[in-house]
């Protein structure tokens, strides 16, 4: 069975909208802000390697993905670079920042920020390099 990030998109929306955020809530919340950003960079990711983009090992390959997008003198995948960054950073707080807390309408902005991420790959053209 294939799996796509958008498959983590929906996973963090609906588990947002589910009870989980009121019963464990940092868990919870912590992990709709993971997913999301993992919704956007595998989708980021497979845009790039299907236009012919080649990345070293995973623990490397999430700035690889996102300085490919710097690197293209195209607008839309220059924002698209810029918004994958700071779903990343955001990604890593809700990961590794355990003393600060978060709130379910944070992870609500960050999961829009996804979306914006996924909809704007969606709407390239195939041959957008």
């Amino acid at each position: 069975m294939t799996f796509t990030g958008d498959q983590f998109w929906a996973f963090s929306d609906e588990t947002l909208k589910s009870e989980w955020p009121k019963k464990c809530a940092q868990g919870a919340i912590r992990s709709v802000v993971s997913r999301a950003y993992y919704a956007a960079f595998l989708r980021a990711r497979d845009f790039a390697e299907a236009r012919g983009a080649e990345f070293g090992e995973a623990k490397t390959s999430h700035q690889q993905v996102i300085d490919w997008f710097y690197s293209r003198l195209e607008p839309a995948l220059n924002d698209i670079a810029d918004k994958l960054d700071a779903l990343r950073k955001q990604r890593n707080s809700a990961d590794y920042a355990t003393t600060s807390g978060w709130r379910a309408s944070d992870a609500s902005v960050e999961l829009e920020n996804a979306k914006r991420v996924l909809d704007a790959l969606k709407s390239l053209s195939p041959t957008t390099l």
